[in-house]
Parts: C-alpha cells; structure tokens; sequence
C-alpha cells in the first residue's frame, strides 16, 4: 500500500513539475527572460510630413546571437514584434511603384525609402522606436558584386583573391573615366568607454568635426560627408572606358589565377577561390607605396587603377571581417585634389605623418554598401547614412569564400538592371564559393 501512494505522489509531483513548466515556457523564453511586445514606427521623414508608412518592412537583429525578426507595418505605420530584451538593430524599408508615388506625393517614378540604427537597447523601460526613412535616387552605376571575405588561409589563395564589380543599371552609355571607389573610415566596434571622449559622439561613434581642420563646419561634418581611408579610381581622360547599359567590368585586387600556386601561397584546394586573370582592371601598388613583404604582382595584360589615397598596409585589401564600407563617386579631377584631408578626430597631435583620411561629399556619392561584422557581439555602426545604404552586408565568417551578388530587378530587351532600393540587407544575396564572372565572357 505504501508503494502504491509514493507511486502516486510521484506521479502527481511529476504533473504538477510538468504543468509549471508548461506554464513557465509559455509566458518566458528559455525557462527565464519573458518577451517584450515591441513596436516600431516607420514614417517617410520630414520631407514628407512625417506620413505614417504602412506595408513597410521591418526587421530587427538580435546583436549577440544573431537572431532576426520581421513584421509589416500597418496602416498607423507601426509594427508589434515579440522579443527578448536585449541589444538590436533595426532596419526598416518601403518600395513605392509610380502610380504609389504619385497618389501619395505626386512624384511619377519608383521610389525607395529606407532607415536604420544599430545598437537599440530593448528592455521592459525601452519598448518603442520610431524610424524616419529618407529616400534617395537610384544611381545609374552599381556596386553588382563584392568578395571580401578571402579564402582559406592555409589551402587556398587568403586575402589576394578579393574584388569587385561595377554595373552600368541605367539605358546610357556611361563612361568609367574617373569614377571613383573608396573604403571609408569609422569605428570598428561601439565602445560604452569610447562615448564622449576626445573625438567620439555620445554613441561612441567618431565625431568628424572634432577633426583638425573641420571645427568650422559644426555637425555637417557627420551629416554632410563620409571619410575615406583608401581611395582609387577608373583611368582614362573621359571617354576611354565606356559601359554599355546592361554591362559590367569587375576590378581585382590581384589579378592572377588564385586557384594556382605561387612562390610562398600554396593552393591546395583550388575551389575555394577564383580565377581573375582575365579580370578587367586590377589594383597594383607601385614604388610609391610600400611594398615589403606583400605577394602583390603586376599582370601587364591588364589596366592599372589609379591609386589616389591610402591610410596604412602594404596592399589593396578588403577587409575579411566586413568591418568596412565601400562606394562609388563622381566628381571632377580638379574638386577632388581639393577634397580636405584630415585626420582621425581622436588625434591631438598631427605631425607630417600623421594618417590623413579624404572628406567626400554624400551629394557626389553614386552607390554605396555597408559591411558588417561577421561576429554577432561585434557589430559596427554604419558608416553610410540611411539614404545611401541604410542596410549592411554580413558573412557567416571570414577566409570563408562568402560573395554577394545584387539581386536582379528585370530584364528589358536583354538589358540586365540590378535591385537598387539602397538597402544592402534587401539588395544582395550571400552565396558560398559561387562566383559570378560572366562579365568576363
């Protein structure tokens, strides 16, 4: 009989155990932390008196684990989602056709808008954030492809094999003489210790107009220009080096056939990398860069870039974290020799060899992407305000052979044009080791 009742008890401990836990899962999440009902607003900005954007796209990542979350907006502009409290960035996006643009503003063309923030803190206090989305116009070149990450570090090419291709988007002709590209400036990685230092903002972010020689320009010096720290450019007089509409030239970093061997870079796994011989232009560094130790090489069959700026390193390389942001920009030969040169705003000391960093206008910008981390915990802020990319590009890992390739919008009369909604996170599509090299064909 005794055996009986300690088998019941157990039976009934183990109910009620079960009925808690039950209980317990449904209202927290992982036996602990409860969600939070979390709104975002979208608006279309000042521009547009703030009007209240629904069917907006709203996504949010968790920074540590890497978790994402969507939900649309509704007709009040504003999206609930269920979270756990924590640290996350918030994207949000709107596509309008013509006939949407014109009854809503009374614009006859397609329009894109777009916002974001990194590092929100989502707590029980912190429930609510409203975005304003600016828009911007589509550019008529197109960052179409970029591989950063590099390839294996002991069985493949490393960091020598990254590169990037430029798309004509628009029905011209456009010719590439002097178009730009740069890699811009910024902190690596949000620091609480960083915030309200010596050339940080209050987010810990650098704060441009502590810079020597910028202090007239007040907050323009954020708002109104990004800071590049490596800038080259397409060669030619003017019109040496058209772009059919539909077309694309891709530009090495080296060069050469990755995929073979060379003095002190084995290849032993030849598919984790590419073959960008035939490459239409490749970044050399001649005798007036550093050149110790690199394994860069000059293929004479085809043309140099012109290296313009550059802050630190011996090569031309891509950040295999992600930890940059990468654009195009158009301007005069003569506007730009005139582009300030600053330094770091941190740097109290500039001395003749101090690191200088070149001051672009965003109104010369033609398209532009952010990168981001690959470490969850490590995310940066971008560096590119919402109306260039208000998206990211993020790998798995670096040394990972990771591409990404702009996703393609249609196609008219056998005329490719590639998603430009200036948000990265929508536009691009990640592909593990499957490079696109048509434009060599």
């Amino acid at each position: 009989m005794k055996k009986i009742v300690l088998f019941l008890s157990c039976i009934a401990l183990l109910s009620a155990c079960r009925k808690d836990d039950d209980s317990f899962s449904s209202g927290n999440d992982n036996g602990q932390v409860s969600r939070i009902s979390y709104t975002v607003e979208a608006t279309y900005g000042e521009k547009f008196n703030n009007l209240k954007a629904s069917g907006a796209v709203v996504k949010l990542i968790d920074t540590s684990t890497g978790q994402q979350y969507e939900a649309t907006t509704s007709d009040e502009g504003r999206a609930i989602l269920q979270l756990l409290p924590g640290t996350y960035n918030i994207e949000v996006s709107k596509s309008l056709t013509k006939e949407q643009n014109n009854t809503l503003f009374g614009f006859d063309n397609e329009a894109n808008f777009a916002a974001s923030k990194q590092g929100v803190t989502i707590s029980r206090e912190t429930n609510f954030f409203s975005l304003k989305m600016s828009t911007s116009r589509m550019g008529d070149l197109v960052i179409k492809q970029i591989y950063y990450t590099g390839s294996n570090l002991q069985t493949a090419a490393k960091y020598f094999d990254s590169f990037f291709e430029v798309h004509n988007n628009s029905s011209d002709t456009i010719y590439l003489d002097g178009i730009y590209f740069a890699k811009l400036q910024g902190v690596q990685k949000l620091s609480a210790s960083n915030k309200g230092k010596k050339g940080y903002d209050a987010e810990g972010k650098y704060d441009w107009k502590q810079a020597e020689g910028l202090e007239g320009l007040g907050e323009k010096a954020n708002t109104d220009y990004v800071y590049a720290k490596t800038v080259i450019a397409f060669p030619g007089s003017g019109r040496e080096y058209p772009l059919a509409p539909g077309k694309s030239k891709i530009v090495a970093s080296s060069a050469r056939n990755h995929k073979e061997p060379i003095p002190g870079q084995p290849v032993l796994n030849p598919e984790l990398t590419v073959d960008l011989s035939r490459a239409h232009f490749e970044v050399y560094l001649d005798n007036s860069f550093v050149k110790t130790g690199t394994l860069d090489s000059d293929n004479p069959a085809v043309t140099n870039m012109v290296m313009l700026h550059k802050s630190g390193g011996k090569d031309f390389l891509l950040d295999t974290m992600g930890r940059e942001a990468y654009i195009l920009f158009r301007d005069t030969k003569e506007n730009y020799q005139a582009y300030k040169r600053v330094p770091m705003p941190t740097v109290t000391n500039v001395t003749a060899t101090t690191a200088k960093y070149v001051q672009i206008p965003l109104d010369k910008i033609i398209d532009g992407i952010n990168g981001q981390n690959f470490k969850d915990s490590d995310y940066l802020p971008h560096r590119l305000p919402n109306s260039i990319d208000a998206g990211e590009l993020k790998a798995k890992g670096f040394y990972s052979s990771e591409v990404f390739i702009r996703k393609v919008k249609d196609n008219r009369n056998g005329i490719t044009r590639y998603q430009d909604t200036n948000n990265s996170s929508n536009d691009f599509e990640r592909k593990d080791k499957i490079f696109d090299l048509s434009a060599l064909d």
